[in-house]
């Protein structure tokens, strides 16, 4: 499936929080949005993964609803989907990367990324993976290989085209081919592909047959925003007070989460499917808190500037909305 629609705001706290009678989390979750003014409906599409689940935090742990949102969560396989929902107007807000905005904003739609998600601060929690039987040792050896991505000409595949050139390797010799991230860990095993880009918790899931090659961040720069969650213009001029309260949920979601990693990598497992235990194991996500300033994200629009041959006048600042 390429989609799947989750609970409505609120329904799914109960997971993580253990047993509470539904009764009185009802009265507890209603009395807290009536603080916020009335519930306004919200439509968010995202990709089941670490660097992008600081929303499933804010839905089961209640942050969305307490600050007055009816959140409906849609799983899509990739940000092509996401954007073509969002631009189609399917959805109000999609999770997508900086290097997404930046080539719709060279194509001349005004996107804008509403509040972040992960920030990069040298962890690799996404990286460069191959068969442990492979004789790939370095970014050299994938010259004339086949390498998976997620989406093609998205955020992932940009970040790999830079590893590869800052690592002596040679990103214009080197094959791409689309997948769905829980497949690219399989190809490998079955040696479909040389190698391939990975985010957690599927990173960690496949290192029992393969073997992590190099930190796919490391060359854009030692801190930056990678991701983070966006609105048409149009939308978000017309539902700014929708827009703002998503981005105060956020903020705080972000800031529970880097501080209760058991509670989240047992909220992630059951959307990604993979176990608890697999996902603690993991390079968790640091979540972006009060972060999004030009200076830690213009160096993932450069990078895309240069492998997407995008317009060198495209700034940060055009990409963030200001409330």
């Amino acid at each position: 499936m390429d989609e799947l629609v989750t609970t409505r705001t609120g329904i799914s706290r109960s997971h993580a929080l253990g047993a509470f009678s539904s009764m009185v989390a009802g009265a507890f979750l209603a009395a807290r949005a009536s603080a916020a003014g009335p519930m306004l409906p919200l439509r968010v599409a995202t990709q089941a993964s670490d660097s992008t689940g600081l929303v499933f935090y804010a839905q089961d742990m209640g942050f969305l609803h307490d600050a007055g949102l009816d959140v409906e969560i849609t799983i899509m396989r990739n940000t092509a989907a996401q954007l073509a929902a969002l631009l189609a107007g399917s959805i109000d807000i999609a999770s997508t990367s900086f290097v997404t905005l930046a080539t719709l904003k060279s194509r001349g739609l005004d996107v804008r990324m509403i509040a972040p998600s992960e920030i990069y601060v040298g962890k690799p929690t996404i990286v460069v993976m191959t068969p442990k039987a492979s004789s790939v040792r370095s970014a050299a050896d994938f010259a004339g290989k086949t390498l998976a991505v997620n989406g093609l000409g998205d955020s992932l595949q940009t970040l790999l085209l830079s590893w590869l050139d800052a690592n002596k390797g040679n990103s214009a010799a080197t094959n791409f081919i689309e997948m769905p991230m829980p497949e690219i860990g399989v190809a490998l095993r079955q040696g479909r592909v040389d190698g391939g880009i990975l985010a957690e918790p599927f990173a960690t899931a496949a290192k029992a047959d393969c073997r992590v090659v190099g930190d796919a961040c490391s060359s854009v720069a030692k801190t930056f925003v990678m991701d983070g969650y966006c609105g048409n213009a149009a939308w978000l001029s017309q539902n700014r007070e929708a827009a703002r309260r998503f981005a105060g949920a956020m903020n705080k979601a972000a800031r529970w989460a880097n501080a209760h990693r058991t509670e989240t990598a047992a909220i992630l497992a059951r959307y990604t499917k993979i176990s608890a235990d697999t996902v603690l194991d993991t390079v968790r996500a640091t979540y972006g808190e009060n972060v999004m300033t030009d200076e830690v994200v213009q160096p993932v629009i450069t990078v895309a500037a240069k492998y997407l041959h995008l317009r060198d006048s495209i700034v940060a600042a055009d990409l963030i909305w200001r409330s």
